[in-house]
């Protein structure tokens, strides 16, 4: 009889590993991104002048390759960057470069300061005394 506890010993410390084994992918596994929210458009910048606009899917921006020192995405053969509206001047520029290891692990701060490629002034700090643009809405 000894011989038998020990197999049933054996079979429900496998089951229990099999269970814990289970649990674990399942809580470190990552649910997979909707497709509505994939198929949402987001408009990009270019980010180098000329500037231009365009829209794309989040699918196509989560596709893209990103440069890893700028985290900016080439789509389309034109690197790409999310949009940015200068304080003092009320343009629309790039977003600040962001490495992309800092950016994926979303602990990354934003820039101290950022100049404004079109006025050449802070775009995250306005001036003293300066009255911020209006929006063009």
């Amino acid at each position: 009889m000894g011989g038998g506890k020990a197999v049933a010993v054996a079979v429900l410390i496998l089951v229990i590993l099999a269970a814990v084994i289970i649990i674990v992918r399942q809580q470190t596994r990552t649910p997979p991104v909707p497709d509505e929210v994939l198929d949402r458009k987001v408009e990009l910048i270019t980010a180098s002048q000329p500037y231009e606009t365009k829209m794309f899917t989040n699918r196509q921006i989560v596709d893209a390759p990103r440069d890893p020192t700028t985290g900016y995405y080439k789509i389309e053969g034109k690197t790409w960057a999310g949009k940015l509206t200068c304080v003092n001047c009320g343009k629309v520029i790039p977003a600040a470069p962001m490495p992309v290891a800092e950016a994926e692990g979303g602990e990354a701060p934003l820039p101290a300061d950022y100049t404004c490629p079109l006025c050449g002034k802070s775009a995250m700090e306005p001036e003293a005394g300066a009255v911020p643009p209006r929006s063009p809405e």
